[in-house]
C-alpha cells in the first residue's frame, strides 16, 4: 500500500512537475527573445538617429559652404574671384584705409573664430619677422585688423593666407578651395565686402 502510494506520487506527479518546468522554461525563453528583439530595435533606432544627425550636419555644412561661395561670387560679378582680383582691390587702398575697413568687419566674426584666426596669423607673422600687435593673437579686432592689413599689404599679399587656409601650394590662394574651410568662410565673408566697399568709396 505504501509502495503504491509512493509510485503514485512519484509516477503520477512527475508529468505534472515536468509540465510546469517546461511552461516556465518557455515563458523565460519568450521573455528573453522579446528582450533581445527590443534591444535590437532600440539599437537600430539609435543608429538611424545618429545617421540622421550626421546627414543633417553634412547638409548644413554643404549649404553654408555654397552660401558663402555664392556670396563671394556676387561680390565679383558672378564668379569666384582669384587672388589677383582681390589683391588689386587691396592694393588700391592705403594701409590706413585698409585697416579702417577690415577692423569693424572683423568685429562681426564670432569671437572664438576671430581668436583662432588671430593666433594663426600672429604666429605666421612672427615667423616672417613682422611686428605683431599684442592683441592680435587673441583676436582683439583693432590689433587683428592692424596685423591683417600689414599682411595683405606686405610681400606676398593675400597669397600669404594660403598657408593658413589651405588654399593652394607655394603660398598661392584659391578662394574656391578655401571656402571649404569654416574659418576662411567666416573671415572672408566679413572682410572682402568691407574692402570692396572701401574701394568703391574711394572712387
Amino acid at each position: 500500500m505504501v509502495m503504491e502510494w509512493i509510485k503514485k506520487v512519484l509516477g503520477g506527479g512527475t508529468p505534472a512537475v515536468t509540465s510546469k518546468v517546461d511552461s516556465a522554461t518557455q515563458t523565460a525563453s519568450g521573455a528573453a527573445a522579446q528582450a533581445q528583439a527590443s534591444a535590437q530595435n532600440a539599437a537600430r533606432s539609435a543608429a538611424a538617429t545618429v545617421q540622421g544627425a550626421k546627414d543633417t550636419a553634412t547638409a548644413n555644412v554643404s549649404a553654408a559652404t555654397a552660401g558663402a561661395a555664392g556670396g563671394l561670387a556676387g561680390l565679383f560679378g558672378g564668379g569666384i574671384p582669384n587672388a589677383e582680383e582681390v589683391q588689386k582691390a587691396v592694393d588700391s587702398l592705403s594701409q590706413d584705409d585698409l585697416q579702417k575697413a577690415v577692423t569693424p568687419a572683423l568685429e562681426s566674426v564670432p569671437a572664438e573664430t576671430r581668436g583662432q584666426f588671430g593666433a594663426m596669423l600672429h604666429e605666421m607673422a612672427q615667423g616672417k619677422g613682422m611686428a605683431t600687435p599684442a592683441g592680435a593673437a587673441t583676436g582683439e579686432p583693432a590689433d587683428l585688423g592692424s596685423l591683417l592689413s600689414s599682411v595683405l599689404k606686405g610681400e606676398g599679399g593675400l597669397g600669404q593666407l594660403g598657408s593658413l587656409f589651405g588654399g593652394g601650394a607655394g603660398g598661392g590662394l584659391d578662394l574656391g578651395t578655401i571656402m571649404k574651410n569654416p574659418m576662411a568662410q567666416a573671415v572672408l565673408a566679413a572682410v572682402l565686402p568691407a574692402i570692396l566697399k572701401a574701394v568703391k568709396g574711394n572712387q
